[in-house]
């Protein structure tokens, strides 16, 4: 019971310290995960598929990339994982990469392209934009400033 003797109260209780009073503010999230998992499913639903390009397009987008220096300033559009993504920056390199080894068929699948006039695999071609490696093959638009 507490009693009122001016503007201080006296109880029966003895005083917490404020370290453990702050604990008692602290948010409480009943549900653990739930609100990462109804985030995912927002961004699930959310998810596009890959635009096709127009052969015109495509040329115009092989133009500029064929004019892409390093260090210059461009503003990419690309697709990832159901989303496009714009991602402003400075071209850091262009990366041509084919494994050393195709000893893991999924592998080889996963990372390299065919040329279908040799049939044999091509160098698979990434822009590094501000530390972001974008293929070439995710890009939807550019703008070079």
């Amino acid at each position: 019971m507490a009693s009122n003797h001016g503007n201080r109260y006296i109880t029966n209780r003895p005083h917490m310290p404020m370290s453990e009073r702050a604990k008692i503010f602290i948010p409480f999230d009943p549900l653990k995960g739930f609100k990462e998992a109804l985030r995912q499913k927002e961004i699930e639903a959310e998810a596009i598929e890959k635009p096709s390009l127009s052969s015109d397009h495509m040329d115009k987008l092989d133009h500029v990339l064929s004019s892409i220096e390093i260090g210059s300033p461009i503003a990419v559009i690309y697709f990832q994982a159901g989303q496009l993504i714009r991602l402003e920056g400075i071209v850091e390199a262009i990366v041509q990469a084919m494994p050393d080894s195709l000893a893991s068929a999924e592998s080889a699948e996963s990372d390299l392209l065919l040329d279908e006039d040799r049939a044999q695999p091509a160098r698979r071609v990434s822009v590094v934009i501000s530390g972001t490696r974008i293929p070439l093959d995710s890009i939807v638009d550019i703008e070079i400033d």
